[in-house]
Parts: C-alpha cells; structure tokens; sequence
C-alpha cells in the first residue's frame, strides 16, 4: 500500500491497542489563503498501560491533548468506540457505542469535550459485544455517488447464511477454523461448520447482535438523510459467546513467556521475564459476545486500498471459502483487499487490525472556516 507508519515499541507496555489511545483532530485557523493547522492527539479518558508513549510524537505541526487523568479502565471508553461519517452539512457525524442501561460507563467529560468542538455524537446500543466499540460494525468506504462513501456493516446473519450454504453442498463436517499452529502458538480447537449451525449460543447471539447492528444503521442513516440500500454493504461475520481471554493460547514450550496485549485496564502483572502476562478479560466482557473468525470491518482504509485481517475461515477445494465471500462483497465496493494474519497477535484477545492501529487525519482543504473539527 506503500503508507508510510511508525512501529511503537515498549517492552513493559501491556497495552497495544493504539486505537483505543487516542482519537486523531486537528485544530487549523485561516489567513487569507493560507491554513495554519496542526494535528491533535486527543487522549482518551481511561487508564491503559502505555498511553505516555504518544508524548514522543509530539513535534512540529503535531500535538498531543491528555485532558484528563483517570484510573477509570471502561472499554466504552477506549477510542476504537469512537467513528465519524460525512453527514449532508459538511460536519461529520460522529457515532458513539454505549450501553444505554449503563451511560455512566461513558466518560461524559470527554463527550463533553467533543461536544464543545460543535460535535453532536449520535450513540448507538454496543452493549452486546465484550469489547463494545463502534469500529467492530460499522466502517466505510469511498464511491463515485454524491454522498461520497458507503457505509460498511458487519453482518452475522450474513455470515452464517455463508456457513448455511457449504452445509447444503455437503461441507458441513469442515472445520470452520484453518490457522494452523505458529511455533508456541497452539491452533484454535476444531470446531465444525454443522457444529458451529447447531450451537444455540451462536443462533441467539446472532440475531442479538444483527438486532442491534440494524438499530445502529437505521440511526446512523437518519443523521446522514438516509441511505439507500445499495450505500449499504453488509459484510459477513460469525459471533459467539466471548470465551475470554481463556481463548488467547495456549502458549506452550519457549513461547511462555511472550508478552500478550491486554484488552481492558492497566498493565497486567509482569512474569519472570519481565514482560506482561496474559491478562484477565474484564469482568463486564465474560459472557458478552465474540467474534469468532477475525472481522473484517475492523480494518484499515486507505484511499481505496482496505487492510483487513485474514479471516482463516473453513478451507475448501484449498481456498478459504469464508475469505471469498468477505472479499466479494468488499471488491464489490469498490475496494482493494490486502490481508494481514492478526490471529494471535490482536483477534484472539479481541481485536483486530483497526484496534491495533491509528492514524493522523488528512487536514481538508476547507480547514479553518468552520470552529468543526473532524474527528478519525
């Protein structure tokens, strides 16, 4: 994709969802017809084990914003939970994830901050999912329309109408799972396609998940003035029930004592090496719901080039039948797929290639005439 990255090493960091870190802005004044702008490191408002490490990108035409110090470890309020669309006004619709039963696990003070910038964030149910951010269902992608972009959408029922249809071509006895072993890291447990059909935790989590995932279209397509199906792209997926970070090894042999990241709170504690141990899943994930191939809305865009996690789905005829209807529907919106293998390092602990990266904004060319910032 020829994009330029930095690779932020850290070895006692427990911590390397660099998504959930900070949300990109940038603030920009006009003279004349010169802008004046610099990007911003908005840091989130919880306790993650690793954060500092953004204070060294700081430099010319980049700051870094950490308004508040807190112990708080929600995951509502890591960033990841934090995405924006271009709605009809030129501002940007930013969409929020939140557990309406429990709006005190939000930081108010940092959606306080946002809207101070003239942002009106739009929240959306993710309560259903162990991580609970907005990045692991909704994405988008560039089009030729008016609009600009369609929306990208994680489907479960989707995903298991695919599984449904090797089942009826007589493949139901394939495993659903095809990564293999890497050194240490044990192969995920044989789980069949008629298997993974018959489990009623994954029947029930599907239609709790797509029912809360078509809520959050309908909203979101409300806010934007509405969007037409075929601006809508809906992208297989599987669920399940979260396994916690049980799921997150074995790690056997000379590999023990590799450090994992963690996906809620500070630092796990140390072990003998002095590097992070695999952590506890909080406590509010445990019979939430999982993803259980990687997701491919949880990706990278750039420009039309989409990085997203290779799904290691049920092989077929030697092809991963899973992986080419993913790539289907994302070729067919227009978007170049490359894979990245985030099986061990970032989708086993509940994440994948988005969680584990961000990105500085491109400043528009517009900046500076309106007190709007736009937020990643």
């Amino acid at each position: 994709m020829n994009v330029p990255y930095t690779n932020l090493t850290a070895p006692t960091v427990a911590d390397s969802w660099a998504q959930d870190h900070f949300e990109p802005m940038y603030a920009a004044v006009r003279r004349g017809e010169a802008v004046h702008s610099v990007s911003v490191l908005l840091l989130a408002d919880r306790n993650a084990a690793g954060m500092e490490q953004w204070f060294r990108q700081m430099g010319p035409g980049v700051a870094v914003l950490r308004p508040f110090q807190t112990e708080d470890a929600s995951t509502y309020n890591g960033t990841g939970n934090i995405e924006s669309f271009p709605g009809p006004d030129g501002k940007n619709v930013v969409v929020i994830g939140r557990d309406p039963a429990k709006p005190e696990l939000l930081s108010a003070r940092y959606t306080g901050l946002l809207k101070a910038q003239g942002i009106d964030p739009l929240y959306v149910d993710t309560s259903w999912s162990a991580v609970s951010h907005v990045d692991e269902i909704l994405g988008l992608a560039p089009a030729s329309s008016k609009r600009g972009w369609k929306l990208l959408v994680a489907s479960p029922t989707d995903g298991l109408a695919v599984l449904q249809r090797l089942k009826e071509q007589g493949k139901g006895g394939v495993n659903v799972f095809s990564r293999e072993r890497v050194g240490p890291f044990a192969a995920p447990t044989p789980r069949s396609i008629d298997a993974v059909l018959a489990d009623p935790e994954v029947q029930t989590r599907t239609k709790v998940a797509q029912s809360a995932i078509d809520a959050a279209v309908a909203a979101l397509s409300q806010r934007v003035g509405g969007l037409a199906q075929d601006e809508i792209v809906k992208v297989p997926v599987l669920v399940h029930k979260n396994p916690t970070m049980e799921g997150a090894g074995p790690i056997e042999g000379d590999g023990a004592d590799m450090p994992f990241l963690s996906r809620g709170g500070s630092a796990a504690p140390g072990n003998a090496a002095g590097l992070p141990a695999v952590p506890a899943a909080p406590a509010e994930a445990v019979f939430k719901t999982a993803f259980l191939l990687p997701n491919a809305i949880n990706g990278v865009l750039h420009g039309t080039d989409y990085l997203a996690p290779t799904t290691f789905g049920p092989v077929i005829d030697g092809k991963d039948a899973f992986a080419a209807e993913v790539n289907k529907v994302l070729s067919g919106a227009g978007l170049k797929v490359h894979s990245i293998d985030t099986w061990f390092t970032l989708h086993q602990l509940g994440g994948d290639v988005h969680c584990g990266t961000n990105a500085l904004r491109e400043v528009p060319t517009n900046a500076g005439t309106t007190p709007t910032p736009r937020a990643g």
